[in-house]
């Protein structure tokens, strides 16, 4: 049985292969800042994955001697000249065969953080893709923005096979069932319980998996939530939204995929610090993560 990453066996009958692959993905929440401090604990929270993907980064001081401490890896970043980067990070031993650093005849400004590595497991290419759809001021022209960046996105991917996707989607809350179709839960995204309209009308997490298509899956966490971080008598209360997740191809199955807010609670004295809102949201500072890690192991099925 394979249960080591990157490890392989063969099936009962031996005409193939299984490979599990072990990737995470973090937002660092670098806010564009090309001098920020990262947190020292970063480095910590790698658990011998295979592939990082690491979304809301720049490349500061201390980012590139994260880059330095974690020698077993190779790093690849977007193309950026203003604000944030993704940087993907393979482990020596894995075979990147092309880089593509940004979205083909699309803008910087109009597409969303972007970053592919194609890589070549025993003669199989994968589609390894970064993304952080950018945000504004949450008013209706930013969420319809938003869907032109994931369309945008959408579309490169159609021509892709093979394709594992890990990203902060900035798709808000999620109303409905995880399941459901756009079609069954547009109504939810029109109106609050005011009876006041909802940005999200024009971008939401059923509309993603819409837009991206039935050959691509999509899978989140039921039962955390990936961003903000709550005081409540002096314990955190993890997560507002759901706006971390794992997309993959069909062919492609996923083992696990989880939220990890444990080095909130390693770290506690460092988060207690930070200023808290009247609802009891920390402010958390630059550099220091305020999304939760999605970890995902996938299982490769491979010819012999």
């Amino acid at each position: 049985m394979c249960n080591i990453s990157l490890s392989m066996c063969r099936n009962l009958g031996g005409r193939n292969m299984q490979k599990s692959l072990k990737i995470i993905e973090w937002n660092l929440n670098c806010q564009s800042d090309k001098k920020v401090k990262i947190a020292g604990f970063i480095k910590d929270r790698i658990e011998n994955e295979d592939i990082i993907i690491f979304t809301e980064i720049v490349k500061s001081d201390s980012v590139l001697q994260l880059m330095k401490e974690l020698n077993e890896y190779n790093f690849y970043e977007s193309y950026n000249t203003v604000g944030n980067q993704i940087i993907i990070a393979t482990r020596r031993n894995i075979k990147v065969t092309r880089i593509i650093s940004k979205i083909p005849k699309i803008s910087i400004y109009n597409a969303p953080n972007f970053l592919h590595i194609e890589i070549m497991i025993n003669g199989v290419k994968y589609q390894i893709l970064g993304i952080r759809i950018r945000i504004d001021d949450g008013s209706e022209d930013d969420y319809k923005e938003r869907r032109k960046q994931f369309e945008y996105f959408s579309n490169y991917v159609s021509d892709l096979d093979n394709v594992i996707i890990l990203g902060d989607f900035n798709n808000s809350y999620i109303r409905g069932d995880l399941k459901a179709s756009h079609s069954r839960t547009k109504k939810l995204y029109e109106k609050n319980n005011k009876g006041e309209p909802l940005t999200t009308r024009f971008f939401n997490y059923q509309m993603m998996k819409d837009i991206i298509g039935e050959d691509i899956k999509t899978f989140t966490p039921s039962n955390k939530k990936s961003w903000g971080i709550k005081l409540i008598d002096n314990n955190f209360d993890y997560g507002y939204i759901q706006n971390d997740h794992l997309m993959v191809s069909k062919n492609i199955s996923v083992e696990e995929v989880e939220y990890d807010w444990d080095f909130v609670d390693k770290n506690k004295g460092k988060y207690l610090s930070m200023d808290v809102d009247k609802t009891g949201r920390i402010d958390v500072e630059k550099g220091y993560p305020d999304h939760a890690v999605l970890r995902v192991k996938l299982k490769l099925h491979l010819p012999t």
